[in-house]
């Protein structure tokens, strides 16, 4: 008998759920209602981009009765970042998935969103780590 069978082994197995991960992934994300997400950015993991932002104009403050407010300017400024590029990848054999306990394609499908959102949550509670908080004392109402 030769040994040139061919298996699922040696072929692409076209199994890919990018779309639907992509679909669900902003909603599985903790950080994302503190985050606006660009889905329309383009770049090559590794290269930086900048990301124009608008800067805080400050808190409110009290005003007595008859007062008038002070005006301030609002202003925007910008953020280099880099691009990353997170993923998971799971084999399974057609075998697997006819036999395996339960539904083997949507477990695969919902570990590699859990793997990716945890990934981003991670960076993003990274970022937050480092940025720095201001405390004006000077400041009515603080």
């Amino acid at each position: 008998m030769s040994n040139q069978t061919t298996k699922l082994a040696d072929l692409v197995n076209p199994q890919v759920m990018a779309d639907m991960i992509s679909a669900k992934l902003p909603a599985a994300i903790r950080f994302s209602p503190l985050a606006d997400l660009d889905k329309t950015l383009v770049g090559v993991p590794g290269s930086k981009i900048t990301v124009p932002r608008y800067k805080y104009i400050g808190d409110a403050e009290t005003i007595a009765e008859g007062i008038a407010m002070e005006t301030v300017k609002l202003q925007t400024d910008t953020s280099t970042v880099e691009v990353k590029k997170a993923g998971k990848a799971v084999e399974i054999t057609d075998e697997a998935v006819l036999s395996g306990l339960g539904d083997p394609i949507g477990e695969t499908e919902a570990q590699i969103l859990k793997a990716i959102a945890s990934k981003v949550d991670a960076d993003c509670l990274a970022a937050l780590l480092t940025t720095e908080l201001i405390y004006d004392e000077g400041q009515p109402g603080t």
